[in-house]
């Protein structure tokens, strides 16, 4: 649970507390591959910038970024609702850690 308010605070720049009253497990996951696409696309501007002219195969990193970038938007967003009991299944896990 600290990983994820840990990753929402810090991209959204929320507090503790509006993450855990205003932030739903459903939305929580979609704003994590928000993040993540987010972070895949400012990824492949820097590698784009800083690698292309200095390496013998500059495509093979920006195949894979772009591979994982197009997986995400394939699989969209997530729209459906968490089975029943799965909040308190994912507390339990992150509480292991």
């Amino acid at each position: 649970m600290q990983s994820l308010i840990d990753v929402l605070a810090s991209n959204y720049h929320w507090a503790k507390r509006e993450i855990l009253d205003y932030v739903y497990l459903d939305e929580a996951i979609e704003y994590l591959d928000m993040i993540k696409r987010r972070k895949l696309q400012d990824d492949l501007m820097m590698l784009a910038i800083i690698s292309n002219p200095h390496t013998k195969e500059p495509k093979t990193l920006q195949n894979y970024l772009t591979g994982e970038l197009k997986k995400m938007e394939r699989r969209g967003m997530i729209d459906t609702t968490p089975e029943v009991g799965a909040f308190t299944k994912l507390k339990s896990i992150l509480n292991k850690r």
